[in-house]
């Protein structure tokens, strides 16, 4: 049994069968699951969607391709929001964008820190999004010394993952980790304690191999996990207790 540490089972793409998906998800092996939110849309349904479902987790923020929505008063919003709920458990998803280009880098960046400020006040932890923006988002954390989370879909290299170890983070790892062509990331993580990975699948996008162009599902990341295992040459059982522990840590469930 492990954790999916990035579900987006709200999305409409799970309008028809969203319960089928969690419940064929926990026959897979997911013990829990953290909803992640990316706007102010979320933010609303998100709640009550985690309240009575033991399982679920939930984190909320706005992604830098929604950054327009933030303004002063839609932080004390995130902020009343995650303080009335406790199984809100951090802040995100968030982060830069430079692939799309939807939003000017000046204003990604100031909601960035934004949020960034706010999970500090709040003791909270964040989950980043970065995507062609690698150097401006590491010259920002390098102004954060009390930060912890996750970095979602990390695709960096050996420095950059040291880079963000050294500051807190744990490396998410999602469906991209099988894809053919990424032998790199592949390598890498051979070289990275267990310690500091955790699975997750972005559903529903990032589908791993072999449903790669379909939707992803939080049952997919079996496939994940099972490449942790044979690149890291262990079993099992022992990626799902350490990935779990190091979740626990982060997010404190």
């Amino acid at each position: 049994m492990f954790i999916d540490t990035h579900t987006h089972l709200l999305s409409d793409d799970f309008e028809k069968d969203r319960e089928i998906v969690i419940e064929n998800a926990k026959k897979n092996g997911i013990s829990k699951f953290l909803e992640v939110g990316y706007d102010f849309k979320y933010l609303k349904v998100l709640p009550d969607f985690i309240r009575n479902r033991k399982e679920f987790f939930g984190a909320v923020g706005i992604h830098p391709n929604n950054a327009y929505e933030l303004t002063d008063d839609m932080i004390k919003s995130l902020e009343s929001v995650i303080l009335n709920n406790k199984k809100i458990v951090a802040i995100g998803e968030i982060g830069l964008d430079y692939y799309r280009d939807l939003v000017p880098k000046e204003i990604q960046k100031k909601v960035f820190v934004m949020q960034l400020d706010l999970a500090v006040s709040l003791k909270k932890p964040v989950i980043i999004h970065c995507r062609e923006s690698k150097e401006d988002l590491k010259n920002i954390l390098k102004n954060y010394q009390n930060l912890s989370g996750t970095i979602h879909s990390f695709s960096g290299n050996l420095k950059d993952a040291e880079f963000f170890i050294e500051r807190g983070f744990v490396l998410g790892l999602s469906g991209v980790l099988t894809y053919k062509s990424n032998i790199p990331l592949r390598e890498l993580i051979k070289q990275i304690d267990l310690k500091n990975l955790v699975i997750e699948t972005d559903c529903p996008y990032l589908s791993p191999v072999p449903y790669r162009g379909k939707r992803n599902e939080p049952s997919f990341s079996v496939y994940v996990r099972d490449e942790i295992s044979r690149q890291k040459d262990i079993n099992k059982i022992e990626v799902d207790e350490i990935t779990n522990k190091n979740v626990l840590r982060i997010f404190n469930f």
